[in-house]
């Protein structure tokens, strides 16, 4: 019964969800937080890799580069998934950036929620 309790008591909480356009729109908010996200990754490659709240595209947030987390996704994309990242706000609000600028930070990918389905043999 003890040691039930101490691992309740050390278990660490789960991050909270927060949506990327809540993230995009207060940024200092979430600055330095790791959160639960989850959304569309359409591509993952050295210069674009984000995820994003429609397949289409809308708000999105820039993954950090990382060559475990790339090869995952560019493997699987389009996909919709489900990360907890660190927020890092650099070009979240006026500041211009080119590529792949790291606003999620040591990312960790927790499921795979959708895939399309292959083709069909033709």
């Amino acid at each position: 019964m003890i040691a039930l309790a101490a691992f309740l008591i050390l278990a660490p909480a789960s991050p909270p969800s927060a949506s990327i356009q809540a993230v995009r729109e207060a940024p200092a908010r979430y600055a330095g937080k790791r959160v639960v996200l989850q959304g569309w990754v359409t591509r993952c490659n050295a210069l674009d890799c984000a995820i994003s709240e429609t397949e289409k595209g809308g708000a999105r947030l820039s993954l950090e580069p990382s060559a475990r987390v790339d090869s995952q996704l560019t493997a699987l994309v389009p996909t919709w998934i489900e990360l907890e990242a660190i927020v890092d706000p650099v070009c979240l609000d006026d500041e211009v950036c080119t590529d792949r600028p790291p606003q999620l930070r040591n990312v960790l990918l927790r499921s795979i929620l959708a895939t399309p389905a292959p083709p069909e043999d033709q």
